[in-house]
C-alpha cells in the first residue's frame, strides 16, 4: 500500500454452499526498524453440524517506550469463546554492550485451563546469553519484531550496538 503499510487479505469462498470457509484480513505498520504494530481478524467457518465458527482479533507491536527501552506484545483474542488465546508482554532494554528482557506468555489450552511462561534473559551482546530465552517466542508471535540489539547494515563501526553475533 505505501511505504511503511501493507495490508493483506485471503479469502475461500465455497460456491456450492454460498458461505466463506476462510477469512483473514491483515493491516502492518512498520515505520522503522524496531518499530511494528500488527492488527488482524481470522474467521474459519465450522463444521455444520458440529463446530462452531473460528473468529479471532490479533494485536502485537513492538514499539520503544523511552529511551533506550521497548514494549513488546500480543492479544490474540477469541470472539467465538470470549477469551485470550495467547497474550505475550514484556520489556527490553538495550545498553552499549547488554540487552535485557523481560517477558510473561500465556496459552489458552482447554476451555478453563492456560499455561504461563515467564522468562528472563541478560544478553552479553557478541557473546552470551544467560537466562531462559523469549527471541522465537517474540518472532512468532510479532510479525516485524526485531532484535534491539541486532547488528544492522545501516550502523557504521563505533555505533550503538556495533559487535558481531
Amino acid at each position: 500500500m505505501s511505504q511503511h503499510w501493507t495490508f493483506e487479505g485471503a479469502n475461500e469462498y465455497d460456491q456450492r454452499d454460498y458461505r466463506t470457509e476462510r477469512l483473514t484480513l491483515a493491516a502492518r505498520y512498520r515505520p522503522e526498524g524496531l518499530k511494528a504494530l500488527n492488527l488482524s481478524y481470522r474467521y474459519l467457518s465450522g463444521d455444520i453440524t458440529t463446530t462452531a465458527p473460528l473468529k479471532q482479533v490479533d494485536l502485537s507491536a513492538q514499539w520503544p517506550i523511552a529511551g533506550r527501552w521497548y514494549g513488546v506484545g500480543r492479544f490474540n483474542y477469541s470472539l467465538s469463546d470470549s477469551r485470550i488465546v495467547e497474550g505475550i508482554g514484556g520489556l527490553e532494554y538495550g545498553a552499549d554492550c547488554w540487552t535485557i528482557r523481560f517477558v510473561v506468555q500465556r496459552f489458552a489450552l482447554t476451555a478453563g485451563t492456560s499455561s504461563s511462561s515467564l522468562f528472563l534473559q541478560l544478553e552479553l551482546n557478541g557473546f552470551s546469553r544467560l537466562g531462559s530465552n523469549p527471541l522465537e517466542a517474540l518472532k512468532r508471535s510479532i510479525p516485524g519484531y526485531q532484535r534491539i540489539n541486532a547488528p544492522s547494515p545501516d550502523r557504521k563501526p563505533g555505533d550503538l550496538f556495533d559487535f558481531y553475533d
